[in-house]
């Protein structure tokens, strides 16, 4: 009987998914436009084909246009998310790798690197 108990008080973490900190979520990324892009992976049977969302946002006054990794088959409406800054990935002095974490309405989050800066 102990040993379940001790199995379970260790799966518990999980099962259970912490809601995001709101609090964290304190940069506003206003998105103007989104896409999907087709990403396609040849495999023996043809191509394997999978969508991600592309969208153009202004964050801190700059226009940027931001990525996702992850499949979806859906435009993510425009308008001011909240976002929270996840990492800068080191590159050399004249390269940029930045990631945020959109917070969506529900609670859920969805991470989308930056691939374009515009300058206007």
């Amino acid at each position: 009987m102990r040993k379940i108990l001790v199995a379970l008080l260790l799966l518990t973490p999980l099962f259970l998914k912490a809601e995001p900190r709101r609090e964290e979520y304190n940069i506003v990324v206003h998105v103007v436009g989104s896409r999907l892009l087709t990403a396609c992976i040849p495999n023996g049977a043809g191509n394997f084909c999978n969508h991600m969302q592309s969208l153009t946002a202004v964050i801190d006054g700059k226009k940027v246009t931001l990525e996702s990794n992850e499949k979806s088959d859906a435009l993510l409406k425009t308008g001011d998310y909240n976002a929270k800054f996840v990492q800068e990935k080191p590159t050399p002095d004249y390269e940029q790798r930045i990631e945020y974490e959109l917070l969506f309405h529900d609670g859920k989050t969805h991470k989308y690197i930056v691939v374009e800066i515009l300058h206007e």
